[in-house]
């Protein structure tokens, strides 16, 4: 009379304990893969966000300081991205009025003036690095 045993062969033990780790491992990384997407979404939504107020900051300084300069930068932070620029005055246009008169040399120091900047933007934020150039325009006005 035989007696069946009852159990697992060390053979079916193993062969359950790969499929396992193969299984957990494949989940794994799955979730992982999804939480780095995650991540960063996050910090692009972050990014986004921020750049328009940063732009607005520039933007301000910029037709905000006096006329005269043909240099300016700034730093600062805004909604957890810091951001440094710098601009440089690449054309400057004036309403032309001629004469000597008395009333035209007032309108000549009282007239419009424009000036474009080439700006330099770099903003940071956890880690992400992005450079931008564009163009802004400063006018000093009667």
């Amino acid at each position: 009379m035989m007696h069946h045993k009852k159990g697992f062969t060390l053979v079916e033990l193993l062969v359950s304990v790969v499929i396992l780790l193969a299984v957990i491992t494949t989940v794994s990384m799955l979730y992982r893969g999804a939480f780095i997407s995650s991540e960063k979404a996050s910090k692009y939504v972050q990014f986004s966000t921020a750049i328009t107020g940063v732009l607005d900051t520039v933007r301000f300084d910029i037709r905000h300081a006096p006329f005269n300069q043909t240099r300016l930068e700034g730093t600062g932070t805004n909604g957890g991205v810091s951001f440094r620029w710098d601009a440089s005055a690449i054309k400057e246009k004036g309403d032309s009025i001629s004469g000597t008169s008395d009333i035209a040399i007032q309108l000549q120091t009282t007239s419009n003036q424009y000036k474009l900047w080439q700006v330099s933007l770099e903003v940071e934020a956890q880690g992400i690095v992005r450079q931008y150039q564009f163009k802004e325009v400063s006018w000093r006005g009667r």
